[in-house]
């Protein structure tokens, strides 16, 4: 008999990478990757057209990766996966930890006084809702509301000068709001700019996560303004107050061409410290190989 051979190239979903970086800013790694750590192939306990918005924490040793589940099903809703690795190199899937009657992506963790908490986006609940994890990674019981009454989405939050402010954007990808708190699970009130953007598909969603980093702080933005996930890009907040706040254009990041995960889309970014190094997650769509194997009989 004969064997035949056909490679294609077809598209790929979503899928999630981790590399290993000297700082937050560092991507030589991410360019020579051209499989994900993790894509739909890797989740067992449902049926998945893509996993995205992954966030890393590493616990005693162990690292583990949040992120969305893009279900395929009669709700199509997302749900929160959950994947652990010993190395922080190979990440095995474990299961989805939590899912709503709505929609979930975004699982951005948070510690607080020795405790992790997740506040995903829930916008088509049009809520903004803390979960405290009661049995880590695993088991996670919605405890707090926090805002309500718009399509919020991606809430990312961070801690500045003694004050908790909260990016979040809309559905519509163009428009930025702030709200602050003097508590974790205070009540935010609305920043005296607020809109900060509008009519701005550039740079008003969030797209993982905003950090301090050599005393300045940073803000990851998603460029939709091409289409959605088609770049990412880097701000400096230069200024920020209950009252101020100015930041200025760094970098941007595109997908990479080629047979690769990454080569059409591009929309996260997040890390987490690692020793004197830094692991750094992100999520892509793009191209891969395809091999079929044609048998056929001699007559």
């Amino acid at each position: 008999m004969n064997q035949f051979i056909r490679t294609f190239v077809t598209k790929r979903g979503w899928s999630i990478v981790v590399f290993n970086a000297k700082n937050p800013f560092d991507f030589e790694n991410m360019k020579t990757i051209k499989k994900p750590t993790l894509s739909i192939l890797d989740i067992t306990d449902c049926k998945a057209k893509g996993i995205a918005d992954p966030f890393l924490v590493k616990d005693n040793g162990i690292y583990y990766l949040f992120f969305e589940i893009e279900r395929i099903g009669k709700d199509g809703r997302g749900v929160i996966g959950l994947a652990i690795s010993k190395d922080g190199v190979n990440f095995e899937y474990q299961k989805i930890i939590l899912e709503e009657k709505y929609h979930l992506s975004y699982p951005k963790i948070y510690k607080i006084d020795n405790k992790y908490y997740m506040i995903p986006e829930s916008g088509e609940n049009k809520t903004i809702d803390i979960y405290e994890a009661k049995e880590f990674p695993y088991k996670w019981e919605k405890t707090k509301t926090i805002l309500k009454g718009e399509y919020f989405a991606d809430p990312t939050l961070i801690k500045y000068n003694d004050l908790w402010y909260m990016f979040v954007s809309t559905n519509t990808h163009n428009e930025l709001n702030i709200y602050c708190s003097d508590k974790f699970f205070g009540d935010y009130k609305p920043h005296k700019l607020n809109p900060i953007y509008q009519n701005n598909l550039a740079i008003a969603r969030p797209a993982g996560m905003i950090f301090e980093y050599q005393n300045k702080l940073f803000r990851v933005a998603q460029d939709c303004s091409d289409g959605y996930g088609k770049k990412l890009n880097f701000l400096k907040i230069n200024d920020l107050t209950q009252t101020i706040f100015k930041e200025e254009f760094i970098y941007s990041i595109i997908p990479m061409n080629g047979i690769r995960w990454n080569s059409t889309h591009i929309h996260h970014f997040s890390f987490i410290q690692n020793g004197e190094n830094y692991l750094i997650t992100m999520d892509g769509k793009g191209l891969m190989y395809r091999i079929n194997k044609y048998i056929r009989k001699k007559d």
